[in-house]
């Protein structure tokens, strides 16, 4: 599988839709995906951040819940 430089310039539908990986798929290339048991949660904010660190540092196994 081709690796993507980062330092490429975004894609227009990229830009309208704020995703990064529409720049790869506009190029050409595939991506791959996964399905997984349980989602997980975004951190856009800061204060999402600091919210998944509060749960990472409570979370028994060193996990965010």
């Amino acid at each position: 599988m081709a690796r993507i430089n980062a330092a490429l310039p975004p894609e227009p539908l990229e830009q309208l839709a704020k995703l990064e990986q529409l720049r790869v798929l506009e190029l050409g290339h595939p991506i791959q995906v996964g399905v997984v048991e349980q989602s997980g949660f975004g951190v856009d904010t800061y204060d999402d951040y600091e919210r998944f660190v509060a749960a990472y540092r409570h979370s028994p196994n060193g996990r965010a819940a």
